[in-house]
């Protein structure tokens, strides 16, 4: 991006082709890794959701390069880099590669980025919380200690009470809440104030 920003002129600078060989070196690979974690968090966060929200959540990996069916990702990266250059040259950014990716996120047939309520968005932000916590726990064989801060402002009563529930099975979970009306059923509650922290 620099060697973009700082250069002049209509022909590419001179050391462009080396960053884009390493550019779509590791930025292949990055993506690959990251469509690989989609599909293991991605049908998690679906239950997640289902349960909180009682509608499915589908996450997909929208990648701002895709190869064809005789190319693996670095090569189509670097086919894609070409076929932007010019655009690159003029904007002075570099227009792909993993930074440019996205997760393309669905609730029910409708695209959550333009059709979801706060409500909606609020939910799905969290079951993909809740469903990488339940990858890393496959993954090193223990439950991993979950954080989460201020998980239910977001969320009407009833969806309030579903997240409630379902984190009470879930080993160690440490919440932050600023109501107390939102602390869960069962919890053992701790005080915080000016720096001190005590049991209630």
């Amino acid at each position: 991006n620099r060697l973009l920003k700082e250069h002049e002129g209509p022909e590419p600078p001179p050391d462009l082709e080396a960053w884009d060989a390493e550019a779509a070196r590791h930025g292949g690979a990055l993506t690959a890794v990251r469509g690989r974690a989609v599909d293991r968090v991605g049908p998690r966060a679906g239950d997640e959701f289902e349960r909180v929200a009682g509608d499915r959540l589908r996450v997909g990996y929208a990648a701002s390069v895709e190869g064809r069916p005789d190319e693996d990702l670095e090569a189509a990266m670097l086919r894609r880099l070409g076929e932007r250059r010019d655009d690159e040259l003029v904007r002075r950014t570099t227009l792909v590669g993993p930074h440019r990716d996205e997760l393309d996120l669905a609730v029910g047939a409708l695209t959550a980025r333009r059709f979801a309520s706060h409500g909606e968005s609020w939910a799905g932000a969290l079951c993909l919380r809740l469903a990488l916590w339940g990858v890393v726990g496959t993954e090193v064989g223990e439950p991993p200690i979950l954080l989460l801060d201020d998980p239910f402002s977001g969320l009407d009563p009833v969806r309030r009470r579903r997240l409630g529930q379902g984190l009470a099975e879930r080993g160690q979970v440490l919440i932050a809440v600023p109501d107390e009306a939102q602390i869960p059923d069962g919890a053992a509650v701790w005080e915080v104030e000016e720096g001190r922290v005590r049991p209630r």
